[in-house]
């Protein structure tokens, strides 16, 4: 239906899932949700360079069902003390992505990256130029973050997301021997995914969510660190 006659044509429910929508002053922000698995295809895609596009075709002016942030709403944290400016950090975002598309850096790599970058975003004070400014001077290399061959950083992230997780939603897995398995069938692997990851990384980057609900850039940072690290367990577990 949505090659034949158009995203229009769609029922209410196709039309906005998978699509993760903010919605704020400077307009409406759109990802993709990678349970869907025609979304989750196109983290391999690689006929298509990983960018932020504009008014693209398959997300037409719509009212998209999402994150509604009203006008006069405070604007993302900085950090606890601090909030940003919508420009500031719109530059942080595709500061973010950038950093997702740089060939030099891991997946791993990416994370360590944007801990130190954001950190280093906190000893900002007002007064040093603009905010958007300081996101435009952050170092132009990045970090190159450990090939993880074992799950010791992975499995308290993933204990913490699943605590968080009811317990009807929870899933029915069994964990015993996971380091043993990730070494022995994942981590030989994990080069080869290196891009989809990225993508991944990055489309939990744009349009999130995080950036209202939580308390800094650190915080949207180590939703990322939480998303791979799940990847990671669920690559043994699935």
């Amino acid at each position: 239906m949505h090659r034949d006659l158009g995203e229009p044509l769609l029922p209410s429910t196709c039309r906005h899932f998978p699509r993760l929508a903010v919605r704020d002053a400077r307009g409406t922000f759109i990802s993709l949700s990678h349970y869907c698995p025609t979304a989750a295809a196109m983290l391999f895609r690689d006929d298509l360079p990983l960018a932020i596009v504009e008014a693209p075709g398959a997300f037409p002016s719509a009212d998209y069902d999402g994150l509604v942030v009203e006008p006069d709403a405070w604007p993302p944290l900085l950090h606890p003390r601090m909030l940003m400016n919508l420009d500031a950090y719109a530059a942080w975002e595709r500061h973010m992505v950038a950093r997702c598309v740089d060939e030099a850096l891991s997946p791993e790599g990416v994370i360590a990256t944007l801990m130190r970058d954001a950190r280093q975003l906190r000893r900002y004070r007002p007064g040093n130029g603009t905010l958007a400014n300081a996101v435009a001077m952050l170092p132009r290399t990045g970090v190159r973050g450990p090939l993880d061959l074992a799950l010791d950083s992975s499995l308290p992230l993933d204990a913490e997301v699943m605590a968080a997780v009811p317990d009807d939603l929870k899933p029915d897995r069994d964990d015993s021997g996971l380091e043993r398995a990730y070494a022995e069938a994942v981590a030989p692997a994990w080069r080869a995914w290196h891009a989809p990851l990225k993508r991944y990384l990055a489309a939990k980057a744009f349009a999130s969510w995080t950036a209202y609900q939580g308390r800094g850039l650190l915080t949207i940072v180590r939703g990322l660190e939480a998303a791979l690290a799940l990847v990671r367990v669920e690559a043994i577990t699935s």
